[in-house]
């Protein structure tokens, strides 16, 4: 998901996503879901193997 993210960054997406959204003043259309997800431990650790 990191990956993805900077990914998106690095391509401006997060820019024009944020410039359309602001253009509607009455934010009819404004939904943000920051759903966590969780993994085993084992998966988190960060270490290689």
């Amino acid at each position: 998901m990191h990956a993805r993210f900077t990914r998106w960054a690095k391509a401006g997406v997060w820019e024009k996503l944020f410039a359309e959204l602001i253009k509607d003043r009455d934010n009819k259309y404004l939904m943000l879901d920051t759903t966590p997800v969780r993994v085993h431990q084992q998966a988190a650790s960060g270490k290689g193997g």
